[in-house]
């Protein structure tokens, strides 16, 4: 109630009054994670797109490029890849401990920083599948289709019988800009429904080009 519209609910790190993590002064890992919390939100800021074509002496020229901004995208993904130790970012420095930022919390009430060293696999492995560790920002920008065209002078087919002969090559999906994922946005796997922003370990858009030869009467 009163959330937009949407939102994904999901598992959060529990935390202390300043909103550091919580940690385990034994383990050194987080503490229990809260439920049925709100933690993310696929509602785009804005998106749009700037499209242009252009042609001189029988040549043609079009590109579109969109924009996405803002969006949150909760990637299961990534979260496996991570806790599997698959992603670059995990094999940083794979052989050295890590140290979660954090505090403890003391007997008294008080809360102390965290100091307890873990292993590289226990801090990739325990950031949890739905946790908002796993949220990312689905922000993008994609040259979504270029198209490159050539008509063939008029001159040139008076002794045929077509009125008109072009030849055009394009492509889509040729290039992006993801500044805060290391995946393409572009990602639901929930198929028909009102779910969105959820990646299940589905297939990226695919780059594809085409060639055409088109020939009129």
């Amino acid at each position: 109630m009163g959330q937009p519209y949407g939102v994904i609910l999901g598992q959060k790190k529990a935390t202390a009054p300043d909103g550091q993590y919580l940690i385990n002064g034994k383990t050194g890992l987080w503490e229990p994670e809260l439920s049925a919390q709100v933690t993310a939100d696929p509602n785009v800021d804005w998106q749009g797109g700037v499209t242009n074509s252009m042609s001189y002496k029988g040549v043609s020229f079009s590109f579109l490029v969109d924009a996405i901004v803002g969006g949150d995208i909760l990637s299961f993904t990534q979260a496996a890849y991570r806790n599997a130790g698959m992603l670059k970012e995990t094999g940083k420095d794979r052989e050295l401990p890590r140290i979660i930022p954090g505090v403890i919390k003391n007997a008294d009430g008080t809360y102390r920083p965290n100091n307890i060293q873990i292993d590289a696999q226990s801090f990739w492995s325990n950031q949890g599948l739905q946790s908002e560790l796993s949220i990312f920002d689905g922000t993008h920008y994609t040259l979504r289709e270029v198209s490159l065209g050539y008509t063939l002078p008029k001159g040139l087919l008076e002794r045929t019988p077509f009125g008109n002969v072009s030849l055009s090559l394009s492509g889509r999906n040729l290039f992006y800009i993801a500044p805060n994922a290391n995946f393409f946005p572009e990602v639901n796997t929930q198929g028909a429904g009102n779910i969105r922003s959820l990646d299940l370990q589905g297939p990226p858009s695919v780059r594809s080009y085409g060639a055409y030869l088109r020939f009129t009467l």
